[in-house]
């Protein structure tokens, strides 16, 4: 899915229009007829596509976030997305397909596409280096991370882009306190496509969103370092 270009001066103009509609309707006869007009806000394709797009997306990034958070906190979050979120946003049209993973594949090409995703965020020595501490650690746990974590969740690209995938990673692991695999992820970032400029500022609003919950750190949240 593309991603959307967010025009603030266009959405600053929208919200004015808005307001003037509001205060037209309360001033004459045809308020009724304006204020049905005004609450919709799928009056054009385009519309709706993008907040198709956006609504794909917020979902994506909860369903990927599965094996970072946990399941629990995802399935009470999505509940929560699904009750504000407009009843036209909720289900498929044919303007705008939804996008979903094919649960059909084998194990096999599950795995594949999980060592694929695995081998462009960790890079040469990396990634075997990484995959060896898990193994050693437990069978169980690196199979299950290259094939459910990495081939089915986090490989899958249709909605969000590996570059948007990272920066969804950094931001689950940030409040967390889990600078080892912060400091991997940081660099895998990199490798799937964002700029050093794009990894700060994520790692500043994950920072920053992280205070506002009161969350605090043992140590510095580890930083790029190239």
């Amino acid at each position: 899915m593309d991603n959307i270009p967010i025009n603030q001066d266009q959405l600053y103009q929208e919200s004015n229009e808005k307001v003037k509609l509001f205060q037209l309707a309360n001033a004459t006869d045809n308020k009724s007829s304006i204020l049905t007009n005004l609450s919709n806000p799928f009056n054009n394709s385009q519309n709706f596509n993008q907040q198709f797009q956006i609504t794909e997306k917020f979902k994506e990034c909860l369903i990927k976030s599965i094996a970072l958070i946990g399941l629990p906190r995802v399935i009470n979050s999505m509940m929560i997305l699904k009750s504000n979120t407009p009843h036209p946003l909720r289900s498929p049209s044919t303007a705008s397909p939804s996008h979903s993973r094919d649960f059909k594949l084998s194990y096999d090409q599950n795995t594949e596409n999980g060592k694929k995703y695995w081998d462009t965020v960790y890079k040469g020595s990396l990634s075997s280096r990484i995959s060896q501490q898990l193994e050693s650690a437990s069978r169980d746990l690196w199979g299950y991370t290259l094939t459910n974590t990495y081939g089915v969740l986090l490989s899958y690209s249709e909605i969000l882009s590996p570059k948007e995938t990272s920066l969804l990673i950094l931001c689950c692991l940030i409040p967390q306190d889990v600078n080892p695999q912060l400091k991997g992820h940081l660099k895998g970032a990199v490798n799937n496509g964002c700029s050093r400029e794009e990894i700060e500022q994520g790692r500043q609003l994950g920072i920053l969103i992280s205070q506002w919950c009161g969350v605090t750190w043992k140590d510095e949240v580890a930083k790029l370092r190239l």
